[in-house]
This record gives structure tokens, C-alpha cells and sequence, in this order.
């Protein structure tokens, strides 16, 4: 359901266009958005970085823009488990219509 909602808000894919993408499309699609977000938070820490330094105090350490960029590093990633995994794939395998024989 996650992936759903990133289709349809952050990259405003219709439902049908959703549906129908394939994984290799849906990754290329993703690490397109991915780079975008990127590139404006590098934009946005540029000009915060420009004003902080604009307004420090002169013996204080220079901002650079990376002070103001969120970060990926450290940051805990949800994980999920074995179990919820196959949940996710068997209901994306029958939302393309496959059926599971067993």
C-alpha cells in the first residue's frame, strides 16, 4: 500500500498507470524521484547555508550546505519481516492476476 501512495502522490501516477508498471520501470521511476528530492534539498541547504553565513558571528565555523540538508546516513530504515514480505509479493502477484496453486 505504501508503494500505492508514493505512485499516486509523490509521482502522481493514475491507479491504472500504477497497475500496470512493471518492477524495472516502478525502480527507474523511483530513483528518478529520489534524485530530484535531492537535488531541492541541495538547492534549499545552499540558500539556508548562504544566510546562516550571512549572519554568523566572525570567529564561528563556516555552515556548509550539507549542515542543512537531511541526511540519509544513520537514519534506520524500517524493515520488514520474512512474513510481511510474502504477504506484499503475494498480494502484488494477485493484483496482476496471478494465482497461487498449492
Amino acid at each position: 500500500m505504501n508503494e500505492w501512495a508514493i505512485a499516486r502522490v509523490a509521482l502522481g501516477l493514475s491507479e491504472d498507470e500504477f497497475w500496470h508498471l512493471q518492477p524495472r520501470q516502478w525502480n527507474a521511476l523511483i530513483w528518478a524521484w529520489h534524485n530530484k528530492e535531492r537535488r531541492i534539498d541541495a538547492r534549499i541547504g545552499r540558500i539556508c547555508a548562504v544566510i546562516a553565513n550571512c549572519n554568523r558571528a566572525k570567529d564561528s565555523p563556516i555552515f556548509e550546505v550539507e549542515d542543512f540538508m537531511p541526511g540519509e546516513e544513520g537514519r534506520e530504515r524500517p524493515t520488514k519481516s520474512p512474513e510481511e514480505l510474502l504477504q506484499t509479493a503475494i498480494a502484488l502477484h494477485a493484483a496482476h492476476g496471478g494465482t497461487i496453486d498449492g
